[in-house]
């Protein structure tokens, strides 16, 4: 059984399951609200934001849709995003793109896209530390183009559907890197990247482990869930990421993850981020 009903001057056809989503949704959010008038300490914008976010169906369907229609789940990632974007984090989310540091990063191949998927059909996103020069770009800076491609890339039915793979060259990590992962920006990140998107992270590569990253890995690898952690593949220099190339082969990777392809060939250019900044 369908239900036909009239949405934003727009015909919406619903599933009963999706009814029923959108109903426990709106619950939830009725609830917080409720609570939240009764605090001292409580966040207008957050209360703002889910009140809007309570007249636009289709975003809590997304929601609830990412979190495969478990909707205590999607609601918890719902909460924890706004709390996080307009209580907790502010500072790693702009209220305007920045610009010059997408256009600098991508420009620099530090962080993109590769323009291949997996053999399951996932986006493959990439960290090349190699390129991070820390008199430059600070974790601050990352962490806040982190957030602006992650309220791009969820959205996004192949991103929900699928979720997505990231790889990450470590090589390039040093004593002034190290120092910039404090155990508070390392929780700020497992809060934002983790907690408050829906996005599924089917695997993280780290590859050419170097003796630094490995301990502050090790330090901080307990912060993130037992699935995530389940998913966390780690390679010294001397090792073949051999797991990467079972969803992705060489022919269609970089050379820095042991590809045929220069990162040039093998990424996403800056027309692609244009998306960004619409």
């Amino acid at each position: 059984m369908e239900t036909l009903r009239m949405e934003n001057s727009e015909l919406a056809i619903f599933s009963k399951v999706e009814e029923e989503g959108l109903v426990e949704m709106k619950k939830h959010i009725e609830d917080y609200l409720i609570g939240e008038k009764l605090k001292k300490d409580s966040c207008p914008k957050v209360s703002q934001f889910l009140e809007k976010a309570k007249l636009d169906n289709q975003l809590l369907l997304d929601y609830v849709q990412a979190r495969k229609n478990n909707v205590d789940c999607a609601w918890d990632t719902l909460k924890m995003y706004a709390e996080n974007r307009f209580k907790h984090y502010p500072e790693v989310f702009p209220n305007e793109v920045p610009r010059d540091l997408i256009h600098d990063l991508v420009g620099r191949q530090l962080l993109g896209v590769l323009k291949n998927r997996d053999k399951f059909g996932r986006r493959i996103v990439f960290f090349d530390m190699t390129k991070w020069d820390i008199n430059h770009i600070s974790l601050d800076d990352l962490t806040m183009a982190g957030t602006i491609a992650a309220d791009i890339f969820w959205r996004d039915p192949e991103v929900l559907e699928g979720g997505i793979v990231v790889v990450e060259n470590t090589i390039g990590f040093g004593l002034g890197h190290a120092k910039q992962h404090t155990m508070g920006r390392m929780l700020r990140m497992r809060n934002v990247f983790v907690q408050s998107f829906p996005i599924s992270l089917q695997g993280i590569f780290y590859l050419q482990m170097p003796y630094l990253f490995t301990l502050v890995f090790k330090m901080s690898k307990h912060l993130f869930p037992k699935k995530v952690r389940s998913r966390m593949f780690c390679y010294s220099s001397n090792q073949e990421p051999t797991e990467l190339y079972d969803i992705a082969p060489p022919e269609i990777l970089p050379e820095w993850m042991g590809g045929k392809l220069s990162i040039e060939e093998a990424a996403e250019g800056q027309e692609f981020y244009e998306k960004f900044f619409t």
